[in-house]
């Protein structure tokens, strides 16, 4: 890497060209007097008063209303959003318990359902012999079922027929046309 040793100053001997120069300004613009500025007359007389300490304004008297409501507000305030936290905390507390009662119905429901199927199961293991008494049973009771609809069909036929044939004669045709 190259160091550079030469001096950093150089010393100025030749000098530029200087010349001196003039101007004259107009006499009438400097001589001309300024004019006083315009001051109107005073129509009344200058009057003062004096104000002893405390006679225009007491800063403790004239705040402490203003304080004590900034106060108020303030511990209004906090008391309001303390409340809140205590009925927001009930209301867990309450949540908690009904989903604890909830849970507990559940399982005893699903114990009984449970108790109900092992029954089932064990009624199906006691034997065949009241399996077909039940299908026998089963059997009647889809028989009486359907003679039971088959008579409402019936019943329903026989009135739709009796109200066209009144709707056929009212209109003009006879019971032997249709």
């Amino acid at each position: 890497m190259d160091i550079q040793t030469d001096t950093y100053l150089e010393e100025l001997i030749a000098s530029p060209d200087e010349s001196d120069m003039n101007t004259q300004t107009d006499g009438e613009w400097d001589c001309k007097p300024l004019l006083p500025l315009y001051m109107p007359a005073k129509m009344v007389a200058d009057k003062s008063t004096q104000i002893e300490p405390g006679e225009l304004f007491d800063f403790d008297t004239e705040v402490a209303p203003i304080l004590d409501v900034l106060v108020e507000k303030s511990i209004e305030t906090a008391v309001m959003e303390l409340e809140q936290e205590e009925e927001i905390a009930s209301l867990r507390r309450r949540q908690d318990l009904f989903e604890m009662k909830r849970n507990a119905e559940l399982a005893e429901v699903q114990r009984l359902e449970q108790e109900a199927n092992k029954q089932i199961n064990d009624d199906c293991q006691s034997g065949e012999s009241k399996e077909l008494n039940n299908e026998s049973k089963g059997d009647e009771v889809q028989q009486s079922e359907e003679t039971f609809t088959d008579k409402i069909a019936k019943d329903i036929l026989e009135e739709a027929k009796e109200d066209a044939l009144t709707n056929l004669e009212a209109s003009g045709y006879s019971s032997d046309q249709a």
